[in-house]
């Protein structure tokens, strides 16, 4: 079984890099009778689990795109993908946010107050850049 982190006892969907090396692929597709991922222009079947889920672990490293690939038709980006730098329809990356690849790569990734209050708490009760502020 391929190691992964845990969040609510349960193992997360997408792309997770080991720490073992390698990364572990997660996808949940019930109707599908196979599924592979694509990566480095090639497809690498997924084995069956439980609940329509499929998953395996490959030779993937942070930085490497990837696509899915349902009954051998379209190759398709991963919902689950925390990295889409062709924007949504494009490749997936993998990530590993454990890394900080994200600042080694230069791509942005914001972690902050997204409600009222929290950007009250950041820029102050009596800024103008607020969320609700629009310009004329």
């Amino acid at each position: 079984m391929a190691t992964t982190r845990l969040h609510l006892g349960q193992r997360l969907l997408g792309a997770r890099p080991s720490p073992a090396g390698g990364t572990s692929f997660r996808v949940w597709a019930p109707q599908a009778r196979k599924v592979a991922v694509r990566l480095h222009e090639d497809d690498f079947p997924l084995a069956t689990a439980v609940g329509g889920l499929w998953e395996g672990e490959l030779d993937a490293a942070p930085g490497d795109d990837y696509l899915l690939v349902l009954d051998d038709g379209d190759a398709w980006p991963d919902p689950h993908s925390l990295w889409q730098p062709g924007g949504v329809r494009g490749q997936s990356r993998v990530l590993d946010v454990s890394s900080g690849q994200r600042k080694a790569t230069g791509s942005t990734i914001r972690y902050g107050p997204s409600t009222p209050s929290g950007w009250k708490r950041e820029h102050g009760s009596g800024s103008s850049r607020s969320p609700s502020s629009t310009k004329a």
